[in-house]
């Protein structure tokens, strides 16, 4: 709700949104001091907005300021609901903070709202390498063929089989990428067994979270939501 802050005669909307303009524009000029202390104005006058929020913590975020980053973005989701693109910068920002394992989440929570979200992909698969394979351009690689070959046969892509194929080569040796794919080969021949068996090669990693999302997709979805919700990902 808009509050009485006034600033040279004006106030309201007006207000919020030439403070909104000028702190955008200080991050035009990597001016981020100046503009987070806009946006930090505009929250005094609407308090409601996720825009000030996000913008103030894109200026954050390049201030290497990586909690206050997280926070207004948390910030934004509560106002939102849910979007993608504020999940895949709170993810970001998790990352560079060095929390994989909340950074893996908001990744693939972005995928889940947006399943063509391309840079959540390529981010999803980056943070995976570097969980299973720390400093492995080798797991990164097959982290990444992946999940993008999942992508395609989430998307229906016409070249979604090849893509799977292709991927298979760059996923031997590496059990996370194999998990991924065999989950996508379920998903591309509607195959109740290979499903299965992919959520089996999640439990054997440990990765609770893809484990129960893959029995989303089989008729034991009861037990994956109940999964999930035990991860507090779900109600």
């Amino acid at each position: 709700m808009l509050n009485a802050y006034t600033q040279n005669g004006k106030s309201g909307a007006a207000l919020y949104h030439e403070l909104v303009e000028m702190g955008v524009g200080h991050m035009s000029f990597n001016r981020f001091e100046e503009a987070s202390s806009y946006f930090s104005r505009a929250i005094e006058v609407d308090g409601t907005s996720p825009d000030s929020f996000i913008y103030r913590a894109i200026a954050n975020y390049n201030l290497k300021k990586y909690k206050q980053a997280v926070d207004d973005n948390s910030r934004a989701l509560n106002i939102y609901g849910g979007n993608s693109r504020v999940l895949l910068r709170r993810g970001i920002c998790y990352r560079d903070m060095g929390k994989l394992r909340e950074a893996l989440s908001d990744f693939t929570r972005a995928l889940e709202l947006d399943p063509s979200y391309g840079l959540a992909y390529f981010h999803r698969a980056k943070a995976l390498a570097d969980v299973f394979h720390p400093d492995s351009a080798i797991g990164f690689g097959a982290c990444t063929a992946a999940v993008l070959a999942e992508a395609a046969v989430v998307t229906s892509h016409p070249d979604a089989a090849e893509r799977l194929r292709r991927a298979g080569r760059a996923a031997d040796g590496n059990p996370w990428a194999n998990a991924c794919l065999t989950r996508a080969r379920g998903r591309l021949d509607q195959n109740p067994s290979v499903l299965y068996e992919a959520a089996d090669l999640w439990g054997e990693l440990g990765a609770r979270f893809e484990r129960a999302a893959t029995l989303l997709l089989t008729s034991k979805h009861s037990e994956g939501r109940a999964e999930l919700a035990a991860l507090g990902v779900v109600d």
